[in-house]
């Protein structure tokens, strides 16, 4: 039997303190949003600035609704497969194996899957001429004068191919989602059935309806994250959609209006369709059990479950390791490979270890403040809007608190008493801003993976320090913090991976020097030479793997030596 959980975690804080850290978070959020609100408009626009036009951005948001629904489907197609093999027809081990592998692309850098989709489906692609029976082009012909060659645009260069870089990328939300909902429902339920019926009867009858909530959640995430995502869409040539329009629009245009307008409606349209799907989620929110003890194994062998079998497993590990092979291929030029990567090392060295300094100190930030809000978040008397709260800044375009803040630090000289205006303008020189944003993006990680470990913390081992006379502080020092570092660590990780490739707001927010990995892709992808984009792209791909791998192997320990030695 599973040992007893406590129903309430040690109370460190008191829920009056837990509650006030919550506030602060919010009041941390709405004072770095809120010169979207008093801000928009007080720098001029371009004079050729197309403006809040309210028909394109209804055209942009049809676009972002299509890319964003094909997305779902594609991404649902590959992922379902997967969470059915790793929890009906794998052991424990195969299933740490299959996730782990299948979950790899949630740290990848979107722009680095886009130039592997390019490599791909791109004007040289190595599949584009399969599909056009010849040569392609950029999505360009437009912008030349004269008959326009005829000649196929590139088939990534469109909403669909944006949909099928955007599944590759989010396709793990779904398996996750999938794998959490059925791994709680175990599997008596299809080993009672098998007595009946066929296994293929049993696994539509019994298994995917049991795992329809987690695919609707997993779906949901998709589209969410389909909608606000920026670096496929910008990385794509700048694709139609609203969230490349807050960018045009602040970037280049510097109308703070229309990039307001086109951001709100991207997050309106999430918005909508997560409140929506917040009762899904909270059921898939779930975590395995590690002492259930259908182990696996559901459905006996038969010539239909081994292909679903290997179905699963291709579809769970050729997406990543594919994509690596099609950048490492690629990664070449006239001179040989060793040259291209010495070549590419020699110009990025001092961008890759700024990237990694600049993604040192996020992690930390978002430790501090993650488990903060871990604890303040397993002492809240109602969770569920907090968490909701919490996740905010992981939905919101990345491009918007860009502009926010760029409102609030570029302000006109003279317009703040006491010189304060310049102390802003200096401020804006620096990575403080970028850190501050990255902070409030990925703390929630931390927070989320704290508060369910903290909730873990076995009853026995609270009894007994509490028989014992320790207070809280010693409670959280001898039991809580053995128990939930792993987590926390693991948090701090993924914050580490994922920053790695966000160009969101560092387009926006990065001063003038040494850029990041992620913004110098951006600028580059289409303009160097493909070997040296490819090798960049292997460089940006290498620390965010490692440290993925680093946080799953931490969130696979199932609690303390000395909780282990107890039981």
């Amino acid at each position: 039997m599973s040992p007893a959980r406590s129903s309430l975690p040690i109370p460190v804080v008191k829920r009056r303190t837990a509650h006030s850290l919550l506030v602060f978070w919010l009041l941390l959020v709405a004072a770095v949003l809120s010169p979207l609100v008093w801000g928009a408009g007080a720098v001029e626009s371009a004079p050729d600035a197309p403006g809040a036009d309210f028909g394109r951005i209804a055209d942009l948001a049809s676009n972002s609704v299509f890319m964003s629904l094909l997305a779902t489907l594609l991404a649902c197609a590959v992922a379902v497969p997967v969470a059915v093999v790793a929890t009906r027809l794998e052991s424990r081990r195969g299933r740490f194996v299959l996730l782990v592998v299948a979950c790899l692309p949630l740290f990848v850098p979107p722009p680095v899957m886009a130039v592997a989709a390019i490599r791909l489906f791109g004007p040289a692609g190595l599949l584009t001429k399969l599909l056009t029976g010849g040569a392609a082009v950029f999505p360009v012909t437009e912008q030349i004068r004269g008959p326009a060659p005829q000649l196929a645009a590139a088939p990534i260069y469109s909403l669909a191919g944006g949909a099928f870089t955007i599944a590759w990328c989010f396709a793990p939300l779904v398996v996750l989602a999938v794998a959490s909902v059925l791994a709680r429902a175990g599997s008596s339920a299809e080993r009672a059935a098998l007595l009946d019926t066929t296994p293929v009867g049993t696994l539509l009858r019994i298994t995917l309806p049991r795992a329809f909530g987690g695919i609707a959640a997993g779906a949901g995430l998709v589209f969410l994250f389909a909608m606000t995502e920026f670096g496929v869409p910008e990385s794509l040539r700048s694709l139609p959609v609203l969230v490349s329009e807050v960018y045009v629009q602040a970037g280049v245009f510097f109308d703070m209006r229309a990039s307001l307008a086109a951001g709100l409606a991207a997050f309106a349209i999430a918005s909508v369709l997560i409140a929506l799907l917040w009762p899904l989620l909270k059921r898939a929110a779930g975590s395995f059990d590690e002492d259930d003890p259908d182990d696996g194994h559901a459905f006996p062998p038969s010539a239909p479950i081994r292909v679903l079998r290997v179905a699963g497993w291709s579809l769970g590990t050729l997406p990543p390791l594919f994509a690596t092979a099609v950048l490492f291929f690629t990664a070449g030029g006239p001179q040989g490979r060793l040259a291209v990567w010495s070549a590419t090392w020699s110009t990025a060295s001092d961008e890759f270890l700024f990237t990694l300094l600049l993604g040192g100190v996020l992690a930390l930030l978002a430790g501090v403040l993650g488990t903060l809000l871990g604890v303040a978040l397993s002492r809240a008397r109602t969770p569920g809007p907090w968490r909701l709260a919490c996740a905010l800044p992981l939905v919101l375009p990345g491009p918007l608190f860009g502009v926010a803040l760029q409102i609030m630090l570029r302000r006109p000289p003279g317009s703040l008493p006491m010189n304060f205006d310049d102390a802003l303008a200096a401020l804006s020189q620096t990575h403080v801003p970028l850190l501050l944003v990255w902070t409030i993006r990925y703390a929630p990680i931390v927070a989320f993976l704290a508060e369910r470990a903290l909730r873990g913390v076995p009853t026995v081992l609270v009894d007994s320090a509490r028989s014992e006379g320790a207070g809280p502080f010693a409670l959280f020092a001898r039991i809580q913090w053995p128990w939930v570092w792993p987590a926390i660590v693991a948090g701090m990780l993924a914050a580490f991976a994922l920053s790695l490739g966000e160009v969101g707001a560092a387009v926006l927010l990065l001063p003038p020097g040494v850029t990041t990995l992620g913004v110098r892709l951006l600028t580059l992808m289409h303009y160097a030479p493909t070997g040296q984009v490819s090798a960049l792209c292997l460089l940006v791909l290498l620390p965010g793997t490692i440290a993925a791998a680093g946080g799953a192997l931490l969130l696979r320990r199932p609690g303390p030596v000395a909780y282990r030695t107890l039981r």
